[in-house]
């Protein structure tokens, strides 16, 4: 009786295993440029994440559990975020701006951080290489860069005879020069005269587009940044007030009333950065785990906002457009 008893008790312990296992909690620890989500202006960006995730059997409050710190626009802010979210001991941070990038990685070299959406990380000083990352760092990179001169096309399509042509940068953000100078080198075989401006606050987008349109710019390339894609409401409508055709990278700045978008879909990156999440919590490397760039880009338009402007958008971009917003 009393081997048998020992047996029993052994298989009904072994029979938990399983279920303990799979009742884990991972800690996922989010490090934000941007502000809280609001009823009034969701982060469709970590809500794809999290769309992901539960894709992949992540539930909040069951088997997953988020640390978020905000820095509400203010890059200044990220160190200290960062440092207070290391402190949590999340299993893995995931991060989507090279700034918040750049300053966990100073202070944790062991904690795996998994980044969504950064321009340029082996430019910025993030890995190694594309294929192989070589630290605690993997993820997606959007190579932002590489669009400019298909957006500069799409324009001259749009506006024949397009001769001035606006930036909009943020001071803040490291990478931005190098996309103008690449810009500016194109343009220079085009003919074309490029106009940079720089805001980091919501009255210097504003005073940026009238500045535009008082010299003469036609439209505005918007570079991709986060505090950019937080005040997109705002951006499209300086844009709008000062008649410029917007040329932006991501889709969401169209739907928010800019009238073009050429580039990754951010969303689907942060969709697909739950992979590599889950991978790592499985036993993977983020050393080992290649970063991940766009296979295709998309073109998004928004008709209304290009009524509004009076442009006619040329017949073969209509139908090549992944989509077109009314």
């Amino acid at each position: 009786m009393h081997r048998r008893t020992v047996l029993l008790g052994t298989l009904g312990l072994a029979a938990q295993w399983p279920a303990r296992a799979q009742a884990r909690v991972a800690r996922i620890g989010i490090l934000s440029a941007r502000s809280r989500s609001t009823p009034q202006l969701r982060d469709v960006y970590f809500d794809a994440f999290l769309s992901g995730m539960r894709e992949l059997g992540y539930v909040e409050g069951k088997n997953l559990q988020l640390e978020w710190r905000f820095a509400d626009g203010r890059f200044d802010h990220l160190p200290a975020l960062a440092a207070e979210l290391v402190k949590t001991k999340p299993d893995i941070i995931v991060s989507h701006s090279t700034p918040g990038t750049l300053a966990l990685q100073k202070i944790t070299k062991t904690v795996p951080i998994v980044i969504t959406s950064l321009t340029d990380p082996v430019g910025s000083g993030l890995v190694a290489s594309l294929a192989k990352p070589g630290g605690n760092i993997t993820g997606l990179s959007i190579r932002a860069d590489d669009v400019t001169p298909k957006q500069i096309e799409l324009l001259q399509q749009i506006i024949p005879g397009l001769s001035r042509l606006g930036v909009l940068m943020n001071p803040d953000t490291a990478f931005h020069p190098r996309i103008l100078n690449s810009m500016q080198a194109l343009a220079q075989r085009l003919n074309l005269r490029v106009l940079p401006v720089q805001a980091r606050t919501v009255g210097e987008i504003a005073q940026a587009m009238e500045k535009l349109a008082r010299d003469g710019a036609q439209a505005v390339v918007v570079l991709s940044d986060s505090f950019f894609s937080m005040q997109r409401h705002a951006v499209g409508a300086a844009s709008l007030k000062n008649r410029l055709v917007q040329m932006y990278v991501d889709r969401i700045l169209v739907e928010a009333g800019g009238m073009i978008s050429y580039g990754t879909n951010v969303a689907e990156s942060y969709r697909r950065a739950a992979g590599y999440v889950d991978r790592i919590l499985k036993g993977a490397k983020p050393a080992e785990l290649p970063i991940e760039e766009p296979a295709s880009y998309d073109l998004a338009i928004n008709r209304s906002t290009a009524k509004a402007l009076g442009v006619k958008i040329p017949s073969d971009l209509l139908v090549r457009a992944n989509e077109l917003i009314d």
